[in-house]
């Protein structure tokens, strides 16, 4: 008995090894069909060899086995196709059998993958392969209600070939071997269902894996100390341009390639990584392409080692910098050539993140805000608020709203404010800048112009301009004082010459006719 049960575990056990194939294979993931049919065969050849290994129970001569579960399970995994494969085969085996039963155990052989497909039917695997709780107990359910049929056959048959205690203790042997063989196959199938998705999950993970080293130009390398091969994946073979497959280079091939100029630091590094001197460490190094053009290499290893501490193993990444520091060259000179014409500007360039208005942060400002407030950068980066300690305090609510009023709406904002340098003198400084938003964070962009001259060249010219006038106005009083006695000469001249006149005539009457008047009438004095 002790035999059987070894070999149906084993049995059980090569299930497990075969539905674990089944599950994981790529080839079978968009056939349904072929992979039910090839569950009905391995759940078929399994019930074959569990039947092989059957324990005789006396006195009918019964043969007791594990088919139960396999025979379920391959209806419930494998739906009609898979149950009526596996049922197939377990019957045309019983056939081939005699016994007293046999008619018996070819009707079991058919019912119970039915009970799978129809449990399936009732209760669908969410997460196929993957078997629950909840569908197992219906199964376990379904198998005990399967012996009613048995059950009432045996109790049909003569009293001397059984009588009703030998057949319930027959019956309760069947359902406790059948149960547990039930239990062990769920058990067996989900552990291979869990296997087969942790294997779909790396081999998916190791696809993306592949796909972001080839986009990345990130490639893997190891070799293992004392050999004379290193072993590269494609994307190192990418990067160093070597024109073969993936695989062991020797490392002659891929020391011909590094820049002599750093070849021996390479070594020296890697010597280093060898003695334990460096567990991790990275190293930047030159590449010479085919074609002669220069790659940078970033790489980075680990030492794998024994017991004792040596290093027996290398295991790193080859990255291609070469792009990113070409753009890094070019944000360098953009930044430089942007520092060159702040510098020329005749006002300070700066920034602020205002994220936080209660703690501004200071990130940029050119030097030459000297000049403007005094204050040399350092001391500006240190102390952002030094820039309202300056400001005209009358200004500060104007120039914080006009500020706010730039954010919200995003328009630049131009504003004029007088500012006190650290030695006292005053200033007039004109901002013109603008808010941007990036990555949740809101900056102020803007150029200050000091305007001093400016603005007291326009006092100047206004102060002049008052002159201008007040003189404009005196002479255009001269001019209007002039031109009336000019004409108040004019009527003189004339009365004085018609006085002249008459003091030369002493007549009257002539007088009178001289100057046209008339004598004034005269009046009799009342006496």
């Amino acid at each position: 008995m002790f035999a059987a049960i070894l070999q149906s575990l084993s049995s059980l056990l090569l299930l497990g090894v075969f539905s674990y194939a089944i599950f994981v294979s790529e080839a079978l993931k968009d056939r349904k069909r072929a992979r039910q049919a090839l569950i009905g065969l391995v759940c078929g050849c399994l019930v074959i060899s569990l039947g092989l290994s059957s324990y005789v129970l006396e006195p009918h001569g019964v043969l007791l086995n594990a088919q139960a579960g396999p025979l379920i399970f391959a209806g419930y995994l494998g739906g009609p196709i898979g149950g009526l494969i596996t049922g197939t085969l377990g019957a045309a085996y019983k056939l081939s059998e005699e016994g007293p039963l046999s008619g018996l155990a070819l009707f079991l052989n058919l019912v119970l993958p039915l009970i799978g497909v129809l449990v399936r039917a009732l209760r669908p695997s969410e997460g196929w392969p993957a078997i629950s709780r909840t569908a197992l107990g219906m199964i376990v359910v379904g198998y005990m209600a399967h012996f009613i049929v048995p059950l009432a056959v045996v109790t049909t048959l003569p009293p001397a070939a059984g009588s009703h205690v030998i057949t319930l203790q027959t019956a309760l042997k069947f359902a406790t071997v059948g149960t547990i063989s039930i239990v062990l196959t769920w058990l067996i199938l989900n552990y291979a269902a869990t296997f087969a998705t942790e294997a779909a999950r790396s081999r998916k993970l190791a696809k993306q894996l592949d796909l972001t080293l080839q986009h990345t130009k990130i490639g893997l390398f190891e070799f293992n100390v004392g050999e004379p091969n290193i072993n590269l994946d494609a994307g190192s073979i990418a990067i160093l341009g070597l024109n073969q497959k993936p695989g062991l280079v020797p490392m002659q091939v891929w020391a011909d390639k590094v820049h002599p100029d750093d070849l021996a630091g390479l070594q020296a590094d890697v010597r280093a990584a060898f003695s334990g001197e460096a567990e991790t460490d990275w190293v930047d190094y030159r590449m010479i392409h085919p074609d002669g053009t220069l790659r940078y290499i970033r790489g980075f290893w680990t030492a794998e080692r024994d017991q004792t501490g040596r290093a027996v193993r290398i295991t790193g990444l080859n990255s291609d910098q070469t792009r990113i520091r070409a753009d890094k060259q070019q944000h360098q000179e953009s930044i430089e050539r942007l520092a060159v014409i702040a510098e020329n500007l005749p006002g300070v360039v700066f920034e602020v993140d205002v994220t936080d208005r209660q703690a501004p942060e200071l990130t940029y400002i050119s030097p030459k805000c000297q000049f403007i407030w005094g204050h040399t950068d350092e001391e500006f980066y240190a102390n952002p608020g030094l820039f309202f300690e300056a400001h005209d305090p009358a200004d500060i609510p104007d120039f914080t709203a006009a500020l706010e009023a730039g954010i919200a709406s995003g328009d630049p904002v131009s504003h004029r404010y007088q500012i006190t340098r650290q030695d006292g003198e005053k200033r007039w400084l004109d901002y013109h800048g603008g808010s941007s938003s990036v990555a949740g964070r809101i900056k102020l962009e803007a150029l200050v112009l000091d305007v001093t001259r400016e603005v007291e060249g326009l006092k100047q010219i206004e102060h002049e301009r008052e002159i201008a006038f007040r003189a404009q106005k005196s002479e255009s009083i001269g001019q209007l004082t002039g031109g009336i006695s000019h004409d108040f000469k004019k009527l003189l001249a004339v009365i004085l010459g018609k006085l002249e006149l008459l003091e030369d005539e002493a007549d009257p009457s002539r007088q009178k006719a001289r100057t046209g008047l008339r004598p004034p009438p005269r009046f009799a004095v009342p006496t």
